[in-house]
């Protein structure tokens, strides 16, 4: 196909997805339509957390819609697969898998020897993991190394995880890339099903900051520019980004792909029910300077694709399976009715039991939402 009738920022597309799987921001959603930054122009500011780059314009460079995720398959074939990533998470549709047990995360509680460094890869910030972090048990084939982990977020109008629940989106996502330990390069990884295992954390806001998140925070503030790296401040255990570790046990698994070009489907899913909590102030917008016609680095995430024949299992730990009503976890506090049909009737939950259905009664003054099995109305 000519690529002039595709984008006029595809040839840098190819050369951005060729050299570290990079692409324009006019690929991504909420760049569509607007100007682009294709290198020119560096990024110019940034706000926390982890969400807004300002860059200047391109204006010989006007890249359409035709640029965006949907059109992603023209540049890279792979990226129009079957098993291809991010995916609604459907609760009502989840099968239990009782191997699903326990993932263990050997070094994530011990800070590594060196400095943590930041980059500005492109499309996101990045840290490289300490190389003695690894993933095992589960379900996963093996012993998966950690790699890298990097976030994807929204705009000030709208949220921004990659997955979605029960076609809900989240804030944010968090994403840890590791490799399996039986394969030498990240090539050689992407080319098999079970080369690579990402683990995916959904983020909540809290009015209350997430001390864990400071040294990221401050990191970032000296990556403004594509490519721009910087070593930490201060040292942090890998643990500490992560959800408290009694409520790892709920998560939900499905084979997938890498979320940007080349799309490779050589991913292991693994999406955590609990999210972690981050500071309401670290993840509030900044508005450019006054005058200013600097465009914001917002919308960093590819929408759901097709699930296809593909199955999503729950953990044994996970509090969605099957067809029983769910819990939404960021009303955990909440107390819960259970009944056979009898609104209010207060009783124990028993795992599982389609005949029943769960009430939720909503603390702090919250609206009531409620959740039914299939075929039993509320």
């Amino acid at each position: 196909m000519d690529e002039a009738a595709i984008s006029p920022c595809s040839s840098i597309g190819r050369k951005l997805s060729r050299a570290g799987e990079q692409f324009p921001w006019d690929a991504r959603p909420g760049w569509q339509g607007q100007q682009s930054w294709l290198g020119t122009e560096p990024p110019v500011g940034f706000c926390p957390l982890l969400g807004q780059w300002w860059f200047g314009g391109c204006p010989w460079c006007p890249c359409s819609p035709s640029a965006g995720p949907s059109h992603w398959k023209e540049l890279k074939a792979s990226c129009g697969g079957n098993r291809q990533s991010p995916v609604n998470i459907d609760r009502r549709r989840l099968q239990r898998d009782g191997g699903l047990g326990d993932i263990l995360f050997e070094g994530y509680d011990q800070a590594p020897p060196g400095k943590w460094r930041l980059t500005n890869n492109g499309h996101t910030g990045a840290l490289s993991c300490c190389p003695c972090s690894d993933a095992d048990g589960g379900g996963l084939p093996g012993r998966f190394r950690a790699l890298q982990l990097h976030f994807h977020w929204g705009s000030p109008a709208g949220n921004g995880s990659e997955h979605t629940l029960d076609g809900r989106q989240l804030p944010m996502e968090m994403h840890i890339v590791h490799m399996n330990a039986k394969y030498q390069t990240l090539a050689e990884a992407k080319g098999h099903p079970n080369g690579l295992a990402v683990l995916g954390f959904f983020f909540q806001v809290s009015e209350t900051t997430n001390t864990n998140y400071n040294t990221i925070v401050a990191g970032l503030r000296n990556v403004s520019h594509a490519g721009d790296s910087v070593d930490l401040a201060s040292t942090f255990r890998l643990s500490t980004l992560l959800p408290p570790a009694a409520r790892l046990s709920g998560y939900y698994r499905y084979q997938g792909s890498l979320t940007t070009p080349d799309c490779s489907e050589a991913v292991l899913w693994t999406v955590f029910e609990e999210p972690v909590e981050i500071g309401r102030e670290q993840v509030l917008p900044c508005t450019a300077p006054r005058g200013s016609t600097l465009l914001k680095m917002i919308n960093n995430f590819r929408p759901p694709q097709p699930l296809r024949s593909r199955r999503i299992f729950a953990s044994r730990g996970a509090t969605a399976s099957g067809g029983l009503a769910l819990l939404q976890w960021r009303w955990r506090r909440c107390v819960l009715f259970v009944g056979n049909g009898k609104r209010g009737k207060k009783s124990t939950l028993k795992p599982w039991l389609g005949e029943d259905f769960v009430k939720l009664n909503l603390c702090r003054g919250e609206s009531q939402q409620a959740w039914s099995c299939p075929g039993l109305p509320l």
